[in-house]
């Protein structure tokens, strides 16, 4: 029953995860003109969220997970959310500000992207595996 438990409760962190992925996308994307919805002359206000709040809860979910973790899977879990914290730095290290910026742009519709997919691929996992505790019970 607890590890329905720790089963259930890392699938809500992921769908939060996964949530902030595609809005990451989203917010890139408005970014550039290639997208139909974006515009390269659009002004960014959002980069201290970036900065100050979902970089440092990745990071510290995912630190939290690989210490907390007695098997395999969590730790994995951990290291994808650390990996994923520290690639939303990669923005911002290219720069996104101005509108001449357009390789720390598409590097956040990039990096947001492979976020997404990297959280969708644990959340199948988990579901998974919460199907095979399931059918053993």
């Amino acid at each position: 029953m607890k590890l329905v438990i720790k089963e259930i409760l890392s699938l809500f962190v992921l769908t939060i995860a996964l949530a902030v992925s595609l809005f990451l996308f989203w917010a890139y994307s408005l970014l550039l003109d290639f997208f139909p919805w974006g515009n390269d002359k659009a002004y960014v206000i959002w980069e201290p969220l970036v900065r100050y709040f979902i970089v440092p809860g990745y990071l510290t979910i995912g630190c939290l997970v690989i210490l907390l973790s007695k098997q395999r899977n969590y730790a994995i879990l951990g290291f994808h959310l650390l990996f994923i914290g520290l690639s939303f730095t990669l923005p911002s290290v290219f720069g996104f500000d101005s509108d001449t910026d357009l390789k720390g742009r598409w590097c956040g519709v990039v990096v947001s992207v492979i976020a997404a997919v990297l959280t969708i691929n644990d959340i199948l996992n988990l579901i998974r595996r919460l199907g095979k505790m399931q059918s053993t019970v």
